[in-house]
This record gives structure tokens, sequence and C-alpha cells, in this order.
């Protein structure tokens, strides 16, 4: 078992390298593991929490608009304009990927 957890663990990290240098050129969205996703914008990055949804609900994904925003590189918080544009980017791939799905500003704010 051993040698796949290293491939797989190669792969991720040149797939993680690959959005970084994409995110130079224009920001894009890739999927984080189940509950995540990943905002990549010059050559930095931010995770924007969410929830898989089980086959029973009306929606695949929901996402989750008070999680703390901050950039990997730095660990500042987001403007708010700039969580505005991460949060219409992440509706826009799943819009794009056929995913229904919503926000959810229910829950209580966190601190950054």
């Amino acid at each position: 078992m051993w040698p796949f957890y290293k491939l797989a663990g190669g792969l991720l990290s040149y797939r993680e390298k690959k959005r970084i240098q994409k995110s130079f050129t224009s920001p894009l969205v890739g999927i984080n593991g189940r509950d995540s996703f990943r905002y990549y914008e010059n050559g930095r990055w931010v995770t924007v929490w969410g929830e898989l949804m089980s086959s029973r609900a009306d929606v695949e994904r929901v996402i989750y608009r008070q999680c703390p925003l901050k950039w990997n590189d730095t660990g500042q918080a987001l403007t708010t304009e700039e969580r505005e544009k991460v949060f219409q980017k992440v509706g826009e791939h799943l819009d794009q990927s056929g995913v229904k799905w919503k926000f959810d500003d229910g829950r209580p704010a966190q601190t950054v």
C-alpha cells in the first residue's frame, strides 16, 4: 500500500502546483476534498467551506458564507470585495458543473 500513498501524494502535489501556476493568468476554482473548494488567484489560494449533502436533500452542495477566509500566503483575511468575488467564482464553478447548490448564511459568523 505504501507506493499507492506516495503516488497519490505526488499527484495531488502536482495538481496543486499546476493550479497555482494557472492562477497567475486567471482566477480558478477547484475542489479540495469532500467539503471544501479552493479559489486560486495570483499564486495564492483561499479555502471555501461547504458541505456535500445527502441524496435526499434538494441541493447537492451548501456553501457557508460565514466561514473565515484567509489567504494561504499571508494569513490575511479577505476584504469584503474579495470575499464577494470568491463566492461568485465558486458559484459560477458549481453552475458550470451542473451542481445544484445554495449559500448558507444562517451559521453564526466565526472569528478570523
